[in-house]
């Protein structure tokens, strides 16, 4: 786990999913499974389905989620998780995905 990630500000730039930045706050940075848990600062509602919550991982197999505290920017596939589907005692877990409500884009830190 990388605690000093915890907590800080990002921002998901927009991209085919959703066309606006969406600024969240990292709840849970695990280096080991290569993934971020964010908190969106405001539920998103697209087509009925509401998300509070998405998780990142670096694009690129070269990066890591600690590049983010490097550089202030991660290239990143982002899933965002509908609230029928968000697991608190398996955050990070994405088993359950088939498509759709993800892109590929930045986070940057705030």
């Amino acid at each position: 786990m990388n605690n000093s990630l915890q907590g800080r500000a990002v921002r998901i730039c927009a991209n085919e999913f959703f066309h606006q930045d969406i600024s969240a706050h990292v709840i849970l940075a695990c280096e080991e499974d290569k993934k971020l848990l964010l908190k969106l600062d405001m539920v998103l509602s697209m087509a009925g389905v509401h998300y509070e919550y998405a998780v990142a991982s670096p694009r690129l197999a070269k990066n890591s989620i600690d590049d983010l505290l490097n550089t202030g920017v991660l290239g990143s596939a982002v899933t965002w998780v509908p609230d029928t589907r968000f697991d608190a005692n398996r955050p990070l877990d994405l088993s359950w995905w088939r498509g759709d409500a993800a892109a590929v884009t930045d986070v940057y830190l705030e």
